[in-house]
């Protein structure tokens, strides 16, 4: 959703941006929205991994997270935390109706 003098009105919504996270507008009105595809898949909830919980209430920097996965990643499946890949998306109003057209290019996160 983004404001306009007539209050807020949709700018984009799915299939055009799929499980967005976070997002950013540009100087010139280009948005870049965030996609993820992990939740459960590589980004993990402790719901399922209730033994992890104390571990990961300790972690304070990136360092410990890595090695906190690593600690439990003999549990998953070979490749889970990679498997799948974050995307950011580009949106452009092409010609100024303040709706984005369709995407126009799709970054995955090993692109980045």
């Amino acid at each position: 959703m983004l404001c306009n003098r007539g209050g807020f009105r949709p700018f984009a919504r799915q299939p055009t941006v799929q499980n967005g996270t976070a997002l950013t507008i540009n100087d010139d009105g280009t948005v870049l929205a965030c996609e993820t595809y992990r939740f459960a898949n590589g980004v993990e909830d402790n719901w399922q991994h209730t033994d992890w919980i104390l571990d990961d209430l300790a972690v304070t920097t990136l360092a410990e997270r890595r090695l906190m996965l690593e600690k439990y990643a003999p549990q998953l499946a070979p490749g889970y935390f990679t498997a799948q890949a974050d995307r950011v998306v580009r949106l452009v109003d092409r010609d100024g109706d303040g709706t984005a057209y369709p995407r126009t290019r799709r970054l995955h996160s090993r692109e980045m």
